[in-house]
């Protein structure tokens, strides 16, 4: 079974990246997991090393793409226009939607 992921986090963002980090980790054992989408206050994860260093790494090993929404990352955080985030692509919401359109299931954590 093929899963999208969107962390669509509130001002607790940083227990839903550590929940969602831990369903990605098992969905991966059975199932094919091709996005996580870091939607609303989630995508302060480039702002905290300690967090963003887990999700780098599983990213590095699983080869999940994980995509920063580019609006919700204007809005929430310092990154310049061009500035680039090792293991994460800054997106728009056009890739999220064409991600669900291929997913058999699509998994919401807030």
């Amino acid at each position: 079974m093929k899963f999208n992921l969107i962390i669509n986090a509130d001002s607790d963002w940083q227990d839903s990246c550590n929940e969602a980090l831990k369903l990605c980790q098992s969905i991966i054992t059975n199932h094919q997991l091709d996005m996580v989408f870091f939607f609303g206050h989630a995508v302060n994860i480039i702002n905290v090393s300690e967090v963003l260093k887990q999700w780098q790494q599983w990213q590095q090993s699983s080869g999940v793409s994980l995509c920063l929404c580019s609006a919700m990352v204007e809005l929430h955080t310092n990154l310049k226009p061009n500035q680039q985030v090792e293991g994460f692509k800054v997106v728009g919401l056009a890739s999220w939607v064409n991600a669900m359109e291929q997913a058999d299931k699509v998994v919401e954590i807030n």
